[in-house]
């Protein structure tokens, strides 16, 4: 784990050089490319050490890259920076970093802003993981607040995914949306399929 550490560091150290190199108003989408890796780097190390200040750092740097983005009309890059930040919003309501519902809000906020983009056919897995997403936050906002209305959220998105894909036809969709619901809880389940073990996304899995 150290040595890995050590080389998220000297990947850090890079890009950081490279922003000097590619300054935002010399090369704008070089920049933007750069802080959103930044961004990506500084998540995977604050994951290794719980540290608050990647995190921040790991926040700044995706802020810095949707700007350019949004500047530029990129809306594919736009959505991938979005996303990243309703993950990332999510760490800090886990780890405590401010207050967790307004860090829940955040991510629901950024994974929608996502979710405007993943709406169009092309991108129909990235939609759903998103909704899942979306969904697995309302569940955590269920636990500290409102918890008939979030939970009937949570279920609703899963709903959503289960209506309008097939098991037998889309297995990797449908099981971002197998749900177990009793009166205390709501779960998002593991499904096997020929063999095959497709685990569900959940807040701290992987992007």
């Amino acid at each position: 784990m150290l040595k890995k550490y050590n080389s998220l560091i000297m990947e850090i150290e890079y890009c950081v050089s490279e922003l000097k190199q590619y300054p935002i108003d010399v090369s704008p989408l070089k920049y933007a490319s750069t802080q959103e890796n930044l961004g990506d780097l500084y998540y995977e190390c604050a994951n290794i050490e719980q540290n608050a200040e990647n995190y921040r750092n790991a926040a700044a740097s995706y802020g810095e890259a949707l700007k350019v983005f949004t500047s530029q009309r990129k809306t594919v890059e736009i959505a991938e920076v979005q996303f990243k930040l309703g993950v990332l919003f999510a760490k800090f309501a886990e780890n405590n970093i401010g207050s967790r519902i307004e860090n829940f809000d955040k991510s629901v906020r950024a994974f929608e802003e996502a979710l405007s983009v993943y709406n169009a056919d092309e991108y129909r897995e990235k939609r759903i993981k998103t909704q899942s997403r979306i969904g697995l936050v309302y569940q955590e906002i269920a636990r500290m607040q409102s918890r008939t209305e979030n939970y009937g959220k949570a279920i609703k998105l899963f709903g959503q995914i289960l209506d309008k894909y097939d098991l037998a036809d889309s297995p990797r969709m449908h099981c971002y949306a197998l749900v177990d619901v009793d009166p205390s809880a709501l779960k998002v389940s593991v499904y096997k399929h020929d063999g095959e073990l497709y685990d569900t996304v959940t807040l701290d899995g992987k992007r």
